[in-house]
């Protein structure tokens, strides 16, 4: 997909740009060594440690849950890219899975994680075009999904907080 081609470029370049900064040398493997680029959390010894795959697999296991098929996902800068197939045929049931997407995404976030946003593609798993199959993306700042799972931002705001985010690419 173009997208994923930018942000492994982005990534790229973001570590090529940090590199000889702070007196640590980069890693290898072409990933930024900023301890920011991927979600934290503190184990039950109190020590914080990088469990950027945990969370994915936990994120992926909620959704794959609720029907939602995820096709990719990284986290690079504090900033979450996640491709979910979607067969849905309406306008209506494109913002209803969205939403569901949205709560999901809410519900399995520690207090923990280090992120900013999710940007969430809905992709149609027909089209072999990476240049059109998707359908529709939006964001969820991390602030609103922790508001909102809080009770401090009704269901309403964050659903609306969502959708004026909410690009479609198709017509429903």
């Amino acid at each position: 997909m173009q997208r994923r081609r930018y942000l492994a470029a982005l990534s790229t370049v973001a570590t090529v740009g940090l590199a000889g900064c702070g007196g640590e040398e980069s890693p290898d493997n072409g990933e930024s060594g900023t301890p920011t680029d991927t979600p934290r959390s503190t184990p039950s010894d109190g020590t914080p440690h990088s469990d950027a795959e945990e969370w994915h697999t936990t994120y992926r296991d909620a959704l794959e849950a609720e029907g939602i098929k995820v096709d990719f996902s990284t986290v690079t800068n504090r900033r979450l890219v996640l491709d979910y197939n979607t067969n849905t045929t309406t306008r209506d049931a494109l913002f209803e899975e969205a939403t569901l997407v949205a709560e999901t995404y809410a519900n399995v976030l520690e207090p923990s994680w280090e992120l900013d946003v999710a940007e969430l593609w809905a992709l149609d798993p027909e089209i072999d075009d990476p240049q059109n199959e998707a359908i529709m993306s939006y964001l969820v700042q991390t602030k609103w999904a922790r508001e909102w799972k809080a009770g401090n931002l009704s269901d309403d705001e964050f659903i609306n907080n969502v959708s004026n985010t909410a690009e479609l690419y198709k017509k429903y």
